[in-house]
């Protein structure tokens, strides 16, 4: 590992930085900024070459030193390090902020000088809420999580009823929280849908919805576009018989395609396309990813499957490390698509830790750190797949604070390894159900974890 003192005079040679460290095969750079007040105006112009920098994490291990939070995006929070003795200037907005207590702050004398334009809070506050507004499905998928929690028994579950509905849409809006996405068993089989989803945007939030589009069609997607800005469809094959064969419904594959041909022509902004990681769908990666090109796809996101009781479903190294190889090529053939692994893994399941970390959202948005889920039954989940009812519904930040809540957002959970790896705030563990239904406990390592890898990776980096 290195350390690259970055100042006013030397940040634009980051991009050479970052091919110089590539060619000579370093496993890892700390980069250490010097600013003071006179020169922090460079910060806006830094951000740029700090996400350009960020775009090598596949080939070494990046952190920054004395960069303030809210001047990156917040995903991008796992690589700061600011184990520092001497901090900046905070304003009193700053103790809102998720991060007050890990972020090294702004130089001294910073906003006398330029006033508080860049200061950037980030609450702690639910990124999102997903509502499980319908407990039905015409699929039959044998992946499907919903088996884990509220569909255990069956989906014959009486539904919430529109007030109440409504009336958790309201909690959610006046908590401050942005988001809010539909999504189900299949949240179109309920007959107003349409006018939750209105309801939802009127009150100032931004709705995204989860659908296997088989109900999707020209006149429904004409009604929905003005107020849903992202839809997520399934896609698990190239192939009309396969695909009906994995949901158990006829003619699927037909209609998810005419489905994105739809939403390819409409104002809807994000169009996302999730396909499970199994080995089917690995081996078949290029064949799945050909039907896709053909479409107006922001996002291609690819899950790891989720255990049940009985079931293990693991993704084996091999096939995770193709998958891995896969995303990065398609990433160079087509920049304008996001390509990743979107649910919780372990960052060390493989050995090229560097490369599953930039192919992975690590667990951001997983396990209760950044969402919320409530289900058709009224419960308040850490996850779709969690069946813990942590709070009250109409009390989303009630449930948002309860015991289990904070215990994971603050680490809680993690083994002893996990919490030395420099990978942790990111990975947070990999899945902590997963460790839970394999070893009995919530700290408990990840079925996928390698800490051989993690090992391995150490020495490098410290050599």
């Amino acid at each position: 590992m290195i350390k690259i003192e970055i100042n006013k005079y030397n940040f634009h040679t980051l991009p050479l930085w970052a091919h110089e460290i590539k060619r000579r095969n370093i496993k890892g750079v700390e980069l250490d900024f010097v600013f003071d007040a006179e020169e922090c105006a460079n910060y806006e112009i830094l951000r740029t070459y700090l996400e350009d920098f960020l775009n090598f994490e596949k080939d070494f291990f990046i952190s920054y030193k004395n960069i303030p939070h809210c001047l990156l995006n917040w995903r991008a929070a796992d690589h700061i390090n600011n184990r520092l003795k001497k901090r900046g200037e905070k304003k009193k907005e700053c103790r809102e902020c998720v991060f007050q207590k890990k972020c090294c702050g702004f130089p001294k004398g910073y906003f006398k000088k330029y006033g508080q334009k860049e200061l950037c809070v980030t609450k702690d506050l639910p990124v999102e809420v997903m509502f499980e507004v319908e407990s039905r499905c015409n699929f039959n998928c044998h992946f499907c999580f919903n088996r884990n929690s509220f569909a255990k028994h069956g989906r014959d579950i009486k539904s919430l009823s529109t007030a109440y509905v409504k009336k958790i849409i309201d909690n959610i809006a006046s908590s401050e929280i942005e988001q809010i996405r539909f999504t189900g068993g299949e949240p179109m089989l309920r007959n107003n849908i349409v006018d939750l989803i209105k309801y939802a945007h009127n009150k100032g939030l931004r709705v995204w919805l989860n659908t296997n589009a088989s109900l999707l069609n020209k006149k429904t997607v004409k009604k929905i576009e003005n107020y849903v800005e992202n839809v997520l469809i399934p896609l698990e094959s190239w192939s009309t018989n396969l695909e009906s064969k994995i949901t158990g419904f006829k003619d699927t594959y037909r209609r998810k395609i005419e489905a994105l041909e739809f939403l390819d022509k409409s104002k809807i902004e994000a169009i996302r396309v999730g396909t499970v990681a199994s080995q089917e769908s690995i081996k078949n990666f290029y064949k799945i990813f050909n039907v896709i090109e053909k479409f107006r796809i922001s996002q291609w996101e690819f899950y790891r499957p989720i255990s049940g009781e009985n079931k293990k479903m693991n993704i084996k190294k091999g096939y995770l490390e193709r998958l891995v190889k896969n995303i990065h090529e398609i990433r160079e053939k087509r920049p304008e698509t996001r390509f990743y692994i979107a649910n919780s893994l372990p960052i060390c399941a493989i050995s090229d830790i560097n490369a599953l970390n930039s192919a992975s959202c690590g667990s951001f948005a997983d396990i209760g750190h950044t969402r919320l889920v409530i289900d058709p039954r009224g419960f308040v989940k850490p996850h779709y797949f969690m069946d813990s009812n942590i709070g009250d519904p109409l009390d989303i930040l009630g449930a948002w604070n309860h015991p289990m809540m904070k215990k994971i957002r603050n680490f809680g959970f993690l083994p002893k390894e996990c919490n030395r790896c420099p990978f942790v705030y990111k990975c947070r563990g990999g899945n902590r159900y997963e460790a839970n239904l394999a070893y009995g406990s919530y700290d408990s390592p990840d079925p996928m974890a390698d800490y051989g890898n993690l090992k391995l990776f150490k020495k490098q980096l410290n050599k």
